[in-house]
């Protein structure tokens, strides 16, 4: 599987307040927030994130640019993803994840 994903974390995310007045940077929890929910988009079976093994922040993301997140995964329960802006590499790493079954919406 490969996937990718072009997005915008808008400066009025909530999570943007206070982190950091004047010079904000979209904290590393939404980053991985983002790379999971496109994980989810590209398979075919609800996941359930179960580990990640390793998760590197390389330069800050800023609020408004194009984030590029791209996610292969060549093993069942496995994948690792890269995301970008332009050239500059944000943060690269891994996820291990179960198939679950779909949830009932009763």
């Amino acid at each position: 599987m490969r996937h990718e994903e072009i997005l915008i974390i808008e400066s009025e995310h909530p999570a943007l307040v206070g982190h950091f007045p004047g010079n904000p940077v979209v904290p590393a929890v939404v980053i991985l927030e983002k790379v999971f929910e496109a994980l989810r988009k590209a398979l075919p079976d609800p996941i359930r994130i179960s580990m990640i093994p390793q998760a590197k922040f390389i330069s800050p993301l800023r609020p408004e640019e194009s984030l590029i997140i791209r996610l292969e995964s060549e093993e069942p329960g496995e994948a690792t993803f890269t995301c970008h802006v332009d050239s500059r590499l944000i943060s690269s790493g891994s996820v291990h994840f179960t198939r679950r079954e779909k949830e009932w919406d009763g």
